[in-house]
């Protein structure tokens, strides 16, 4: 164990010993927390709340110094769950529970893996949020950070559980974390680098209304320090309406350029060109660099400026308002599908600039890197050509924004599967949006997929009772040379677990169509 990580550990050890502390939900992440704080606190006792049955026999409590099960647990279940949760001096309170079951609960005693892993080691952290594109995002900005030769991990949805990680921490590494709502929702600590790409309507069922699902996103960039950088999606109307909870603070954006009206400095899309724009107020307070700075520090570099081109320091030119320098074409993301995940790849730059400064050298390596990402399971994934037809899974579409988005990034695209779980939302624009794509054969499912058909116009729409009777009428309408997509514009609950338990259904089905023939 370095000196680093043991001073960690002597700093954790101080802010948990002798409290009262509850892990509030007991599944993947709440069993990590609970190995966490064991071995910070070998014989302090805590307690653990789940709405089902908690095993106490379970081999996450075998203990095999004491050749026997921990003893200093206490099982509060069944009748006893989210009762007197004020008694407690900290709540780690696991991501799928809502928050406001915990109401009447003083929001300085609820925390998560989240907000303790920023604690410690926020100064390192990129934080990426956002409704749709997080785990894309997050993907690309972590390939990138690797193939500039830093030492990163990717933390959260997509990589391993934060408090997993910590405990291993190094002082030059940099995380990137993927962040639901559920973990922005308790955040109170600033990250280095906060990262908002969107908001749409989605988890409604987990929140009061749609304002307190937009707060827990915004809260990755509320906290921010004067070492922090804040960065949103300029093509986003309604996450800029919230410019003024950023203003204050040192930030920039990315997006389509004629999408800039806050007159932002950032990285943009400008016809077919990638370009990057400063504006010198914004250049003010510059952070420390990453080898200056130390264990705790930020990331950043000298500077000295240039008008015109990226100097030898890597700084962005600055000449009168403002300045633009084109960093190369932006038909550089050869494998990955549509002009959203295009605008999702300027983070990848943006970041790469904010930590070391874009030379020729780090742009090629970037677009590189970026042009040969084949994109995640089950985000415009291709699955194969069948009986002439292309055929792709977007099952992590479960909102309409992400099915336009598909409408518009497969080729040859004839065939769009649609529905899902009815989570409450506002499907009005969708149906006006789809109507303008006359030429589409939509094949829908239930529930909400059933409740769009009547306002549907299209000549060929189709009514499916599930997924099998969705991939044999996919086949039987869908011409040879054409395109199918299941992007659904809706969650799986109630059918599937998750998407990807749907998206894996879809892909077997159309496999196995008529013995899986090509």
């Amino acid at each position: 164990m370095s000196n680093h990580q043991e001073r960690l550990r002597q700093n954790l050890r101080q802010r948990y010993e002798n409290k009262k502390i509850l892990i509030l939900g007991f599944g993947r992440e709440g069993k990590t927390s609970y190995h966490f704080l064991r071995r910070l606190l070998p014989e302090q006792h805590f307690w653990l709340m789940d709405e089902a049955v908690i095993d106490p026999q379970d081999s996450v409590f075998w203990q095999e110094e004491k050749a026997g099960f921990d003893t200093n647990v206490s099982f509060l279940t069944g009748t006893q769950y989210l009762q007197d949760l004020a008694n407690y001096d900290m709540i780690f309170k696991t991501p799928g529970l809502p928050g406001y079951q915990l109401q009447g609960v003083p929001a300085e005693k609820i925390t998560s893996q989240t907000n303790e892993f920023a604690a410690q080691v926020g100064s390192r952290v990129i934080g990426i949020t956002g409704t749709k594109g997080k785990s894309t995002t997050s993907s690309l900005v972590y390939a990138g950070l690797k193939a500039l030769g830093q030492d990163a991990l990717l933390v959260g949805n997509i990589g391993k559980p934060a408090l997993e990680l910590l405990l291993e921490d190094e002082p030059e590494r940099l995380y990137v974390y993927e962040m639901s709502s559920h973990q922005t929702q308790f955040l109170r600590y600033p990250l280095r680098v906060g990262v908002v790409l969107n908001l749409f309507e989605e988890h409604l069922d987990n929140y009061t209304d749609y304002e307190e699902y937009i707060q827990a996103k915004l809260n990755i960039g509320r906290y921010s320090g004067p070492d922090s950088l804040f960065l949103y999606g300029c093509d986003n109307n309604k996450l800029k309406s919230y410019a003024g909870l950023w203003k204050s603070c040192r930030h920039q954006t990315f997006g389509c350029w004629e999408n800039n009206s806050l007159n932002d400095s950032g990285v943009f899309l400008k016809g077919n060109q990638i370009v990057l724009r400063s504006v010198p107020e914004q250049m003010d307070n510059e952070a420390p660099t990453l080898e200056k700075a130390g264990a705790g520090g930020g990331c950043g570099r000298e500077t000295e400026q240039t008008s015109g081109s990226i100097n030898a320091a890597g700084r962005w030119p600055v000449a009168g308002v403002g300045s633009e320098t084109v960093l190369g074409s932006a038909d550089f993301s050869r494998r990955l599908l549509g002009r959203h995940n295009l605008i999702n790849a300027l983070v990848t730059l943006a970041v790469a600039e904010e930590f070391f400064g874009l030379t020729q050298l780090r742009l090629d390596l970037l677009f590189r890197v970026i042009g040969d990402f084949a994109g995640l399971e089950h985000r415009l994934e291709y699955v194969g050509r069948f009986a002439g037809i292309d055929f792709y899974d977007d099952s992590i579409s479960t909102i309409p924004a992400a099915a336009l988005a598909a409408i518009g990034s497969i080729p040859r695209l004839q065939t769009l599967i649609l529905g899902g779980y009815d989570r409450g939302i506002g499907y009005d624009d969708f149906v006006r949006e789809l109507n303008r794509h006359q030429d589409l054969k939509l094949i829908c499912l239930p529930a909400t997929g059933h409740k769009l058909l009547a306002g549907l116009c299209h000549r060929d729409k189709y009514r499916a009772a599930d997924m099998a009777e969705a991939v044999e009428l996919a086949f039987a309408v869908t011409e040879a040379g054409r395109a199918c997509a299941l992007s659904p514009a809706a969650a799986s609950y109630t059918f599937y677990r998750n998407f990807e338990e749907r998206g894996r259904d879809f892909q077997e089905k159309v496999k196995n169509h008529d013995g899986g023939k090509h």
